[in-house]
């Protein structure tokens, strides 16, 4: 019998390849960087260090996978009017820029009364037009 990883000949009762180290009759994918089989749950590849595709993510993976998601219009608007002298609804939004400038300001109530136009003018607008203002992957700490 032949390892189906590695191709190279193994007992029909072997438990792991002593070439590849793999289940032998186990399917496995191979790194599309350098071709080397792997396992299914492997995150990266041992031999080059790449990324698998399609491999699962761990939790710093799915923290960092929520600032990329699109941002909900009426929770904007509501930080906005509540906390808008506080630049809530900036960071949430990703502008932390601006959230900074609205704290540092905080003591002249122009961004309390700014965060409650930004607020309302976010609930007033479509979710069409709140999405293209605020795209995911357009966020920087300055923006409007």
């Amino acid at each position: 019998m032949y390892c189906t990883n590695c191709g190279h000949q193994v007992a029909a009762e072997a438990v792991a390849c002593t070439s590849c180290g793999l289940p032998p009759r186990k399917k496995n994918k191979h790194c599309q960087h350098c071709g080397v089989a792997v396992n299914e749950e492997q995150v990266i590849c041992i031999q080059c260090g790449v990324k698998l595709a399609g491999a699962q993510q761990g939790l710093m993976g799915q923290a960092q996978d929520i600032y990329n998601q699109p941002k909900n219009r009426v929770t904007a608007g509501v930080l906005g009017i509540l906390l808008g002298s506080l630049g809530a609804h900036k960071f949430y939004l990703g502008s932390w820029g601006w959230g900074i400038v609205y704290l540092i300001f905080f003591w002249t109530y122009i961004p309390g009364i700014v965060g409650v136009i930004e607020g309302i003018l976010m609930l007033a607008s479509s979710e069409e037009q709140f999405q293209s203002k605020y795209p995911v992957s357009g966020q920087a700490p300055f923006r409007f």
